[in-house]
């Protein structure tokens, strides 16, 4: 509840009292309070059981909540269901926009979307028709953004294939460098979403997802990084202060006398290849069986310099050193911070 309150500003008694009035006064379901409060479906569904609100009975809900036809025109601004029918198939065949979409907009479900295109008659897409719009082939990546997708691709990034084409989705608990990764790519479409959820020690953590639409380039991507539906290091990358950059704010921490950049999703040889193009000595090391990269003392500084200063805030302490010694049994710890923000 605490993340949520700071998200949206709100004391924890000012959050309930404004969940109560949604969702008991104004009878709205959890689909339209999240699009209310810009929150995830799974977000609203804990904080409206750590209100301890209780579920709505299925005879005090409205009938549009329960996939009706009664009213849901006029729930949604509109004075007949003309209107509705004409707003519906303006954004669906004109628009080109998805049930999905659609529903997204309403704040509603998408079965109560799908439910209206039933009752209004209003004709749907074939399957086949649906791919060619989900297909995108219009979109140009430039060298520097396929250099932030590979980077982002060796840390928290990922693929997801479809028939025709793939998606691109990055994991960050920092919003603001999930936002500057969405400006920096060139897909029209790819919203952030949040998910909060509990910790073992009962605080709430919040983590940004950001997910792409369906493009014909992402589905070469992902013939070269999934070639057998598991991820790879492709043979033709190069490690360049850009990809090193955003790989580093995905997959990077600090430690004492070292830095390292996690790997463990990869099998160790692709860590040794990684390694061999490393831009300053490294060395593999394991955790648990799994593999990581060290980057030794003596080479730390090489590295930081190698990508450049921290240009994300949230991840200055990335860029501040920890040199340790013993010095007569009496352990010191030295800082240097080249992180370039004061």
């Amino acid at each position: 509840m605490k993340i949520a309150c700071r998200k949206l500003n709100l004391t924890e008694s000012e959050l309930k009292s404004k969940l109560t009035n949604l969702y008991n006064d104004k009878l709205y379901s959890i689909n339209m309070i999240c699009n209310e409060l810009k929150l995830s479906y799974s977000s609203v569904r804990s904080l409206l059981k750590e209100c301890e609100i209780k579920k709505r009975q299925i005879t005090k809900t409205p009938q549009t909540m329960r996939y009706g036809r009664s009213k849901f025109y006029e729930i949604y601004g509109f004075k007949t269901e003309t209107d509705l029918r004409e707003n519906l198939i303006n954004q669906y065949h004109n628009n080109k926009l998805s049930q999905p979409l659609i529903a997204k907009k309403f704040g509603c479900t998408v079965g109560q979307i799908s439910k209206q295109f039933r009752l209004l008659n209003i004709q749907t897409r074939s399957f086949s028709e649906g791919n060619e719009l989900n297909i995108r082939e219009n979109v140009i990546i430039t060298h520097e953004q396929q250099q932030i997708i590979n980077g982002a691709l060796l840390g928290d990034g990922g693929l997801t294939r479809r028939k025709f084409v793939a998606d691109f989705s990055y994991t960050c608990k920092h919003k603001s460098i999930v936002e500057d990764l969405q400006n920096r790519l060139p897909f029209e479409y790819c919203p952030i979403y949040t998910r909060i959820k509990p910790k073992k020690n009962g605080e709430l953590s919040a983590n940004h997802d950001l997910n792409t639409h369906g493009y014909k380039q992402l589905a070469v991507l992902y013939d070269k990084w999934y070639p057998k539906g598991i991820k790879i290091v492709p043979s033709d990358i190069r490690l360049t202060p850009l990809v090193c950059y955003w790989w580093y704010l995905g997959d990077g921490t600090t430690c004492k006398n070292e830095l390292r950049l996690c790997t463990q999703g990869f099998d160790p040889a692709y860590v040794e290849f990684l390694i061999s193009l490393f831009p300053v000595q490294a060395k593999i090391r394991f955790a648990n069986k799994l593999p990581y990269i060290a980057i030794l003392t003596d080479y730390m500084m090489d590295f930081l310099l190698y990508i450049g200063p921290c240009k994300h805030i949230n991840l200055k302490h990335r860029w501040i050193l920890k040199y340790g010694c013993n010095k007569n049994s009496i352990r010191t710890i030295e800082y240097k911070d080249l992180s370039g923000i004061n």
